[in-house]
């Protein structure tokens, strides 16, 4: 697809959306998400959309980590932006939705053996769902491979494979995993009987990620000193933010962290910023 600006993608989206019948609450939400992001993306100087800055958005402007931590976390935002990925690859948003539940067809060349792929992993227990996210990523596997062009599962090579992995730099690395076990575990099916020559899935590329990373966020020394600077120090209100963006960058202290600062937690002869680790293990010192 032509690589939109941010405007005519999030524009594009909310389009898509209304024309899935989204519910009205996920387009609220959308239009309310993709306003915000719009502004972020001006700030940060963002022309086009990648799911990195997306994160990142949520992290800056939700506290999306934390609030998941907590279990306060609402997962539409997070649907938002995955939507923009989405239809900004695909031109398109039927991953997600949660009231559409469309039946991904394949390209007359691979029907046979997707079908096939997708009755046998039925046939050993594998629920619907799974079935049907497994359908729509091989979908997209053969609509790529289509513009190459392969016609048909012997043509398939594993250069084709890594091109296709490395159009999907639109998408979040759990989604790009989903994905490539998908189209490993069809062409492993696809050897296995018979459908085509080479075993290729020993040599498909299976990319990992750490379902505990984080994007750090991070701020030049300058930033922090217009930010400190900014600040009015003439009312307690404004000494209290002072106090607050000091713990967090000179002593690098997590905002939990600082909210649940108390007293008792300040050594004050000693200099110390100290915090209780929880379940008996003492002080931990911070500073």
């Amino acid at each position: 697809m032509e690589l939109l600006s941010l405007k005519r993608l999030t524009d594009a989206t909310l389009e898509a959306l209304v024309g899935a019948n989204a519910s009205e609450n996920y387009q609220k939400t959308f239009k309310t998400v993709s306003r915000q992001f719009l502004k972020y993306a001006e700030a940060k100087g963002l022309e086009t959309f990648s799911i990195d800055d997306g994160i990142q958005f949520l992290e800056e402007h939700y506290s999306m980590y934390q609030k998941m931590e907590e279990k306060k976390w609402n997962a539409m935002y997070l649907r938002c932006i995955n939507a923009m990925a989405e239809y900004n690859l695909t031109g398109d948003v039927d991953h997600y939705l949660v009231s559409r539940r469309v039946k991904h067809s394949f390209p007359e060349a691979f029907a046979e053996s997707a079908e096939g792929f997708i009755a046998y992993r039925a046939k050993i227990g594998i629920v619907n769902k799974s079935n049907q996210i497994f359908r729509l990523y091989l979908s997209r596997f053969f609509t790529f491979l289509e513009t190459i062009p392969r016609n048909s599962p012997q043509e398939i090579m594993i250069s084709d494979v890594y091109d296709f992995m490395q159009s999907l730099t639109s998408f979040e690395k759990p989604t790009v995993n989903h994905m490539m076990r998908a189209v490993r575990y069809y062409l492993k099916y696809c050897y296995d009987n018979g459908i085509i020559p080479t075993n290729l899935f020993p040599k498909i590329p299976n990319p990992h990620y750490n379902r505990q990373s984080r994007l750090p966020s991070s701020y030049t020394k300058d930033e922090v000193k217009r930010t400190l600077d900014s600040i009015d120090l003439g009312n307690p209100c404004g000494l209290r933010n002072y106090a607050i963006i000091l713990l967090i960058t000179r002593l690098g202290l997590r905002s939990a962290d600082v909210a649940n600062l108390r007293f008792p937690n300040i050594d004050w002869e000693n200099e110390f910023v100290c915090r209780y680790e929880i379940r008996g293990r003492g002080i931990r010192q911070l500073s």
